[in-house]
């Protein structure tokens, strides 16, 4: 229950930034998608969702190349 509140919560957040016309709400984006992605991969994984646990396999490197691209401007 408490996995599934986390999804949500950062899912949400995370696509909500994507779309806010403010450049530092778009960076912050990846990171916060990122940080969901375990309890993703957990749930998926553990409830034997093979085509959902393969999608957030392919959204953890979506994520991760939001990361990098977006990682000097935090540095």
């Amino acid at each position: 229950m408490i996995a599934q509140f986390i999804i949500l919560l950062t899912g949400a957040i995370a696509i909500l930034f994507t779309q806010l016309d403010k450049e530092m709400f778009n960076q912050l984006a990846p990171f916060i998608g990122l940080a969901g992605q375990p309890f993703w991969l957990y749930e998926t994984y553990s409830k034997r969702q093979l085509g959902m646990f393969s999608l957030s396999v392919f959204y953890t490197g979506a994520w991760c190349i939001g990361v990098y691209s977006n990682l000097p401007s935090f540095i």
